[in-house]
């Protein structure tokens, strides 16, 4: 599935919105272009290091090959938190940061959000699969900024709604999500939409409805329908996706 012209405006233009000149860092956006992307091993590294304790401990159970398999689906955006160079946190005008090669991205990489454009229930959705910020740079408001940048491409490409899955074991999480207008979505639309994910079957799907480990939350981003043209848009929807709606297995 390839970005269309428009979103890859809209994304741009949303990137231009955040991070005054005057901050250290820069957001850029990156698509996977090879199968062996350097930058997706670190943001693999970041999630193992942040997350896979959480993964371990729910119903879902840390499965490496298949997180892989997910960050490399065809859709998949990354918003990629980087240093800015010295250079260019001066106020006086500058040429733009020379471009960096992937291997000097995933060196300097210190956080990441990836998303996906899709069409839920014939409703335009920006899909939060991942978001993650090293130690060093944590506290720091950069969370909230990937949020907003991805608020501000969703707007921009015509999504209704901003989607995404958390740990119900991680509060602080949830209440991040719920201070940017993101509410708990209804249990009857938690089945179809696990499907955006690569997942795995829990050993007891019954016991998984009674006790989830996780829930969806979503965010209106658009006041009215959007006027945006999806009929001959190539983005993935749900019927696209394959027919099984549990996890993935790690084989």
């Amino acid at each position: 599935m390839s970005t269309t012209t428009a979103d890859a405006d809209a994304i741009r233009a949303a990137l231009e919105e955040f991070l005054p000149q005057s901050s250290p860092y820069r957001i850029l956006h990156h698509t996977i272009n090879k199968a062996d992307d350097p930058i997706l091993h670190t943001c693999f590294s970041l999630i193992e290091e942040t997350s896979s304790a959480a993964y371990k401990a729910s119903s879902k159970g840390w499965h490496p090959k298949a997180k892989q398999r997910e960050m490399h689906e065809e859709g998949m955006h990354y918003l990629l938190l980087l240093p800015k160079p010295a250079s260019a946190t001066t106020k006086l005008p500058v040429s733009p940061p020379p471009a960096l090669e992937p291997q000097e991205m995933a060196k300097q990489l210190l956080g990441f959000l990836s998303f996906m454009l899709t069409i839920d229930d014939d409703v335009p959705v920006i899909y939060i699969y991942e978001i993650h910020l090293c130690a060093t740079v944590r506290g720091q408001g950069l969370g909230r900024t990937l949020m907003e940048c991805v608020d501000a491409i969703g707007r921009g490409t015509g999504m209704q709604k901003a989607m995404l899955t958390v740990f119900v074991s991680n509060e602080a999480a949830v209440g991040f999500y719920e201070g940017l207008g993101y509410e708990k979505w209804d249990e009857e639309y938690i089945a179809p939409v696990r499907r955006l994910r690569s997942t795995r079957k829990p050993a007891d799907p019954a016991e998984e409805t009674r006790n989830p480990s996780y829930i969806i939350m979503a965010k209106d981003l658009l006041d009215v329908k959007s006027t945006v043209s999806h009929g001959q848009d190539t983005r993935m929807t749900l019927s696209d996706t394959p027919e099984s709606d549990g996890w993935e297995t790690d084989d």
